[in-house]
Order: structure tokens, then sequence, then C-alpha cells
């Protein structure tokens, strides 16, 4: 897990040191802008990926699920015919990789706010 939280911060201030170079600024500041904004889309996707891993949305994918199969009586009647299970479970999804980028992202983030606040 240190190891790929290691690479995804490697990565992430490798292009961030890019952009900023290709953008033809090349202050720390906009250094530091950079790698903010990088790690907030990495601590978003980070954040999505934990969400959906903790099965946050079974609730409402067993809701939608039953209130369909109510208001649609064909459907109803055809998995009673078949012996379909109408409540089948929902399988959570393991995402082994959601931790370390979000774990990344954060850190990312608080560095680069701790860096703008001593040097603004």
């Amino acid at each position: 897990m240190y190891i790929i939280s290691l690479t995804i911060i490697g990565i992430t201030v490798l292009i961030s040191y890019i952009s900023t170079s290709l953008l033809g600024n090349r202050s720390l500041i906009d250094f530091i802008d950079t790698l903010f904004l990088l790690s907030l889309i990495i601590s978003v996707v980070g954040g999505i990926l934990f969400i959906i891993q903790t099965g946050f949305f079974n609730t409402f994918i067993k809701t939608f699920r039953y209130f369909f199969r109510r208001m649609n009586k064909t459907e109803d009647v055809i998995q009673q015919i078949e012996k379909k299970d109408p409540d089948r479970p929902i399988h959570s999804i393991h995402i082994p990789i959601s931790y370390p980028i979000l774990l990344s992202g954060l850190f990312l983030f608080v560095v680069s706010m701790v860096v703008s606040f001593i040097i603004a």
C-alpha cells in the first residue's frame, strides 16, 4: 500500500513539474498551484472509489429495484413464474487501490496547502 501511495505521489509531482515547465511558468508558486489542483482531482477520484467500495449506494439500488418491481406488475409475475429471488443480494466491490489514491491525494493536498502558506 505504501509503495503504491509513494508511486502515485511521485507521478503526481512529476506531472505537476512537467505541466508547469511546459506552460513556461517555472516559479515555485505555479508548481504548488498545479500540485494543489492535481491533488484535488486525485482526492475526488479516491473518494468516489472509497464510497463505491463501502457499499453506500447499495441501499439506493435495492430501493429502486423494489420500486420498479412494484410499478411493473408483469415483471413481478415473470419473476414469480421463474422463481427468481426478487431480493437478491447486492455484492460489494473491493477496490484495493482506493485507499492509496485517497491517501496520496489528501497528503499532497495538505503538503501543497502548508507550502503555499509558508511561501505567501
